[in-house]
């Protein structure tokens, strides 16, 4: 919970450039989709299957309301913050911050039938995939900020609180302009994650430093504002 101290977790020296992405949080981050299909076609294969998660499909238009087909097809990013993480979150673009809102949900994984309205609805069998949150994003306790770029179309970043997490705190206004790197709120307290979604038509490349990011089982461990990914042509940190 406590801030950064000057000069800890500079920003990507490539961030005044167009098509860069920093990363928005610290954590490990890796893909959910790799994108780069026929939006019109059966994308079930693209889908990696995330250990533990039974296969997931991840339901895009209930978790980023009024919005979410805007990323079928594109690629989606997971950042994993283990409690030891610094618990808040940046701009991970530029651009005009077009909607955004906090929408009610669970903070825990049990709610295969969960209703935010009725919380004391009977607990899911024990033999439920109950770490299956993925597919059912759309019922987590989740900020959402879309954010319209000048470079790189519509991006989409989801704050979801888990794992003790009590709030998650926004401090951007709707209509404002923000930077890559810019603060933009905190979680408090525990573990959470920051689910990352671009428009497809767009070919992109995601690494830190040298290491490429890569699927569930390997994470890649990255630090708040540094270069996480751009548009092609090819990565030059």
């Amino acid at each position: 919970m406590r801030n950064l101290k000057p000069g800890q977790r500079p920003l990507c020296p490539r961030a005044g450039e167009q098509g860069v992405i920093v990363s928005p949080c610290d954590g490990g981050v890796f893909f959910l989709d790799k994108g780069g299909y026929d939006v019109n076609e059966s994308h079930a294969n693209n889908h990696y299957v995330l250990p533990g998660k039974s296969g997931d499909r991840f339901n895009l238009i209930d978790a980023i309301p009024g919005y979410g087909r805007c990323f079928i097809g594109g690629p989606l990013l997971d950042i994993l913050l283990w409690f030891t993480d610094y618990h808040h979150f940046h701009a991970p673009v530029s651009g005009t911050v077009i909607d955004q809102g906090l929408y009610e949900g669970a903070y825990n994984y049990d709610f295969d039938n969960f209703n935010p309205r009725h919380p004391y609805d009977p607990l899911p069998p024990k033999n439920s995939d109950k770490a299956g949150w993925y597919q059912k994003l759309g019922k987590h306790q989740r900020y959402v900020w879309v954010i319209k770029t000048p470079d790189l179309g519509l991006v989409a970043m989801i704050a979801i609180g888990f794992w003790g997490v009590g709030s998650i705190v926004n401090v951007i206004e709707n209509g404002a302009e923000v930077e890559r790197g810019q603060y933009m709120g905190h979680f408090g307290y525990g573990g959470s994650s920051i689910v990352l979604a671009f428009e497809p038509g767009r070919e992109y490349q995601f690494k830190v430093g040298e290491r490429p990011v890569s699927e569930p089982n390997n994470p890649t461990l990255m630090q708040v504002r540094g270069c996480l990914g751009r548009v092609v042509p090819p990565l030059e940190w």
